[in-house]
Parts: structure tokens; sequence; C-alpha cells
């Protein structure tokens, strides 16, 4: 069954699954999701940029994947999302400043990934983030970050 055919679905949990592939770029076409899990997998590939038309989507739980490329800007775009977990994935690159327009973010979870660079000062201030989380810790960290709860030491390969 193809997620994209069934329009009202508003939740979607497939974690611990055993799932192979890329997460199918039809995802987006179900604009009523609110929560989207498939943590504990082994999905790879990037992001769909079609998740962005789920604008209402409050809850993103991907860790625990083989997904690579860069963060999308797209992920700053949904003004309702209060979780994002993107650990232990392969995500490279820096940590992109539209991350601070998610200002109902409570829990924002990027460790254990080879995301590189400077948390963006904009995701410092937000108010309702209570968990910010990167690989921060020990003596050559990969990021650099003022306001994280929990600095993890980068796991090296």
């Amino acid at each position: 069954m193809d997620v994209g055919t069934v329009p009202n679905l508003m939740v979607l949990r497939l974690e611990n699954n055993d799932l192979t592939g890329n997460i199918p770029d039809t995802v987006g076409s179900t604009q009523k999701l609110l929560r989207l899990t498939l943590s504990g997998n082994r999905l790879g590939g990037t992001l769909p940029s079609s998740l962005v038309r789920s604008s209402q989507i409050r809850r993103i739980q991907l860790d625990r994947n083989n997904l690579a490329g860069t963060l999308p800007t797209f992920l700053g775009n949904f003004p309702m999302l209060i979780s994002l977990n993107l650990q232990v994935n392969r995500f490279e690159g820096g940590i992109p400043t539209e991350l601070g327009q998610l200002t109902a973010i409570e829990d924002l979870t990027l460790e254990d990934n080879d995301l590189v660079g400077t948390v963006p000062e904009q995701l410092c201030t937000i108010s309702s983030l209570l968990i910010l989380s990167a690989d921060c810790g020990g003596s050559t960290p990969r990021v650099a970050c003022d306001c994280c709860t929990m600095c993890r030491e980068a796991l090296q390969i």
C-alpha cells in the first residue's frame, strides 16, 4: 500500500520493522499527517522534499536509520513541529539556520551523524526548546553549541 493513497492519514508509525529502501516521496501527499515515526529501520537515501506538504506535522522521528545527505532547509517550514529526532543516521554538512524557524520545537536530537559547524544562534533563542543534542562533546567536537542540553562525543569511525 502506498501511503500517498491514504489522504486522511494522521499518524504513520512503523518503527523497528527492519524496513529498507528510501522513504517514499508520496509520504508528503498525506497533508493531514501529524506524526511520522520510522525509527529503528534500515531506511536510506535522503529526506523526501514532498514532506514539506505535511505542514501540520508535529513529530518527525527518523532516528536509527541510514538516512544521508545534508539536512534540508525545508525542515524549518513546520511551524507546529515539536519533536525532530534524526540521531544515528549519516547526515552530513552544517545545521541549517532555517531550523531556527521551528518556534514550537521542544526536542531536537541530532547526535551521531556527520554534522559539522555551529548550531545556529536562532535555535538557542527558541523559548519552547527543552532538549537540543548534537555531537558537541569530547576533546574534538564536530559541532559547536552554546545552548545544547546534551553534548555527545562524536563517534570515531
